[in-house]
């Protein structure tokens, strides 16, 4: 099994010890939610980092992904490199699955200062675009340039 493998069922395995058997989220939402905000920025960052991956997504959702790997994620796990095709499918699901994580962002860090999505704070308004971006890219009849 390649590294690369390896890397990425390892993260899978991680992942799936914060959530339920089932398949359900951890029980206080906001857990949950920046469960979600490090899923986006880890595979933002892949994404950023492959031109690639970043030319398999719409461009509005490839825009944000430099700007959402600069995102400050405590102990992101390292990803080893998947295709680019997958990378890409990979960071669309997150970002259109972002939106629970932008609601409590907006609620919660953002009447403190703080953004779980951007360095540059609330005003950078990089939730809205991630929300905007999110609903843009998960409905497929859309125009998402």
């Amino acid at each position: 099994m390649s590294s690369t493998a390896t890397e990425t069922d390892w993260f899978r395995r991680i992942a799936a010890l914060t959530v339920e058997p089932d398949g359900e989220r951890p029980e206080d939402p906001v857990v949950a939610a920046r469960l979600l905000v490090v899923r986006l920025v880890c595979t933002a960052r892949l994404v950023a980092s492959s031109p690639t991956a970043a030319a398999a997504c719409p461009p509005v959702a490839a825009g944000l992904a430099t700007e959402l790997s600069a995102a400050d994620v405590p102990h992101l796990p390292r990803i080893g490199r998947t295709d680019a095709r997958t990378l890409a499918a990979d960071y669309l699901e997150a970002l259109c699955g972002a939106a629970g994580a932008v609601y409590f962002c907006r609620r919660i860090e953002h009447a403190s200062g703080r953004c779980w999505f951007s360095v540059q704070g609330p005003g950078a308004d990089l939730c809205g675009r991630v929300l905007a971006a999110g609903h843009r890219c998960s409905t497929p009849t859309q125009d998402v340039s």
